[in-house]
């Protein structure tokens, strides 16, 4: 039982204990997590962009031989982007690093691929004729439909981002589409103006339309041994297929800041090691218990169910210490008992607990209003955490959510903080991408369909553009990278950029198809016509997303690195996969003659 007298300076004392200095946080470690995170990245996408542009420049250099070649996807890039940031400032849409990041990578890899498809058929043309004006409009008339069509549906597939129930990613989704439609226009209008200066050029005298370099000469030897082979080229995929399915299986869906990050980046080597010091935590968050009746939070039964709720959640595996004012409640019972240990309890009546309440505040306490209200209704539980993984941290709240309603019956449960907010956030983001992925292929198919007028080419045009999603969940699953918002931000750009190269061959083969009525003699001029536009834009656009490669942080690094293994598989797909099941399936109707060509 307590002492019928205490003095106020001996409450005053127990208040002052250098514990009770940090119970209440001035706030948790994400705002401040964030704000770093957010500098770190404008910073190195600001170093990596020009990285990128240096190497666009450099290989488009190598791979046209042009001046032109480097000067028309810049102007395109530059058009496209002062045109959809000038917008987006007009309308005052929100706009972060992130936002910023994934429509400037964009704009480069889409005029890449617009502006080498028209490079490759002028070239082919000049080689014929050598007339530049008719060479610009023979390149329209036949290119522009496909290029056309291709930025359509990557700005298709990019609204997709708008089922994701976030607004910033809402206007990634927007300004995505406004970029690619712009840079679009840009290539379309201010590559042929390029091409048009200049001399007409003495034609290769008998180059015909027939005739091939010593690239197309490989791309036709290539589309002729992927077409004698169809049986060894299908069971291989399938087999790489069905490996990296197991590997899907083991993606996590989830934000951790060592894995995404990495400790190579200074701010998370300096919160890593401050969360995992003996004092610091690295996040908290609170849960509130809020009871039917005021008054009803001094009942010590109600607090004896806060004190059995606590030591549960020290149990969790990532809670490193809770705080409650359970705290102050057994430190001022055990110092009113003479020290004694075994009065650091709760007190068995409520007007032991209300006299030990009115003792400290009159003491000057303050403490207590962090963790009671004036009404005597609410509870407040602190749980720091040692470490973060969006997928745990939010299998833990809803245990703790859990665990809080059953010893809490009538009361209402609610867990409050930054971490909570940003989890649900986190998981939010993963899984609506996973749903705009979903909507992206479905009404890719749709568009094929009607473009091409055939259910069988839009159904077959989608089996190539699956192999990025594959290629890259399974090496994520493999490889143990979780899925976090840069990486599943990548899956429907993928698809946005695989389709492309898709559309190149399907509707080239359908022109050669239109022409010849035989399926492999179309499929040996598209390889010829487009086979080489078609590598060398994936290159390029790997030559580009490589510079990411360059980064100390791993969510860079690894952005870099899956966008490549998207790009070549899906160039993989497109030369292996659909020229067999172009051929196989008859998607173009029945043959009515055969050619040797």
């Amino acid at each position: 039982m307590a002492p019928d007298i205490i003095t106020g300076e001996e409450v005053e004392r127990i208040i002052k204990k250098p514990e009770y200095a940090s119970l209440h946080p001035k706030g948790t470690g994400m705002p401040y997590v964030t704000h770093c995170k957010t500098v770190y990245i404008s910073k190195e996408m600001g170093q990596l962009m020009m990285i990128a542009t240096l190497i666009c420049m450099v290989v488009m250099l190598l791979m046209t031989r042009s001046l032109r070649g480097v000067v028309a996807p810049i102007i395109s890039v530059i058009g496209g982007l002062f045109t959809t940031y000038g917008i987006a400032g007009f309308t005052q849409m929100y706009v972060d690093s992130t936002v910023l990041m994934i429509p400037t990578i964009l704009a480069f890899a889409v005029a890449i691929a617009y502006n080498i498809h028209i490079f490759s058929y002028f070239s082919g043309r000049m080689r014929i004729h050598g007339e530049r004006h008719k060479a610009i409009v023979e390149t329209i008339k036949e290119i522009g439909w496909s290029v056309f069509f291709c930025g359509f549906t990557t700005l298709v597939s990019l609204l997709s981002f708008l089922v994701i129930p976030i607004r910033p990613m809402h206007c990634v989704g927007i300004i995505s589409s406004m970029s690619v439609l712009f840079v679009l226009l840009t290539s379309l209008i201010v590559t042929p103006v390029l091409l048009s200066f200049g001399k007409n050029k003495r034609p290769i005298e008998g180059f015909t339309e027939d005739s091939d370099t010593r690239w197309t000469k490989f791309m036709v030897v290539l589309g002729d041994k992927v077409l004698r082979n169809p049986k060894k080229i299908g069971y291989s995929f399938l087999a790489i297929c069905i490996l990296l399915c197991i590997g899907l299986w083991k993606i996590e869906a989830a934000f951790d800041i060592e894995r995404t990050m990495g400790l190579k980046v200074d701010y998370v080597k300096e919160v890593m090691d401050v969360g995992r010091s003996e004092l610091g935590s690295l996040y908290s968050y609170d849960l509130i218990v809020e009871l039917p009746d005021n008054d009803m939070a001094k009942e010590p039964e109600n607090l004896k169910r806060l004190d059995e709720l606590q030591t549960k959640v020290n149990t969790y595996d990532l809670t490193k210490r809770t705080t409650s004012i359970l705290d102050i409640l057994k430190d001022l019972n055990q110092t009113l008992n003479n020290g004694d240990t075994a009065f650091y309890r709760i007190p068995d009546t409520e007007e032991e607990v209300a006299q030990m309440f009115l003792l400290y505040e009159n003491a000057g306490g303050t403490e207590s209003e962090y963790w009671m209200d004036y009404d005597y209704r609410r509870l407040r539980l602190m749980v720091e955490i040692s470490d973060f993984n969006s997928a745990c941290v939010e299998r833990e709240i809803n245990r703790i959510q859990s665990d809080a309603e059953k010893l809490f019956p009538g009361a209402k449960i609610t867990t409050v903080g930054n971490i909570p907010q940003y989890v649900t956030m986190m998981q939010y983001l993963v899984r609506g991408q996973m749903l705009s992925f979903v909507i992206s292929i479905l009404i890719i198919g749709v568009i094929l369909m009607i473009a091409f007028q055939s259910i069988r080419v839009g159904l077959i045009g989608l089996i190539p553009n699956m192999m990025p999603a594959i290629f890259v969940g399974g090496y994520m699953g493999w490889v143990g990278i979780p899925l976090d918002m840069m990486t599943a931000t990548l899956l429907p750009m993928m698809l946005g950029m695989a389709v492309d190269d898709t559309i190149h061959f399907i509707n080239h083969s359908k022109l050669e198809y239109d022409r010849t009525q035989h399926y492999q003699t179309a499929i040996r001029r598209t390889f010829r016509v487009v086979g080489i536009a078609i590598v060398i834009t994936s290159v390029i656009t790997s030559a580009v997303f490589a510079s990411f490669c360059s980064s100390a942080c791993n969510m860079c690094l690894n952005f870099g690195l899956m966008a490549i293994i998207g790009i070549l598989s899906a160039l993989a797909a497109d030369l292996f996969i659909t020229p067999i099941l172009v051929n196989k399936c008859k998607v173009f109707g029945k043959e009515k003659k055969i050619m040797n060509n």
